[in-house]
């Protein structure tokens, strides 16, 4: 099924297309982004919270601050 379409001015209802036009303006969105470029703020958002959390509740009694011995201890398996 092959849905032709037509300007709003060919059409016999009467209205233009102006007209139209002006009625929706209120309702378009005029400072849309993209999904992508959303994707990508959602993106660094979340990365930014991770690390805010990992900051706030470290691994160690400070905070998150690791002391050499503690980091000593941790690469040693490595």
């Amino acid at each position: 099924m092959t849905v032709a379409f037509q300007s709003l001015d060919s059409l016999p209802i009467g209205i233009a297309h102006a007209e139209v036009m002006a009625a929706f303006q209120p309702f378009f969105c005029t400072e849309a982004r993209s999904a992508e470029g959303a994707r990508q703020v959602r993106l660094i958002r979340w990365n930014a919270a991770k690390r805010a959390a990992r900051r706030a509740f470290g691994r160690s009694a400070e905070g998150g601050k690791r002391s050499k011995k503690v980091i000593a201890g941790e690469y040693e398996g490595a």
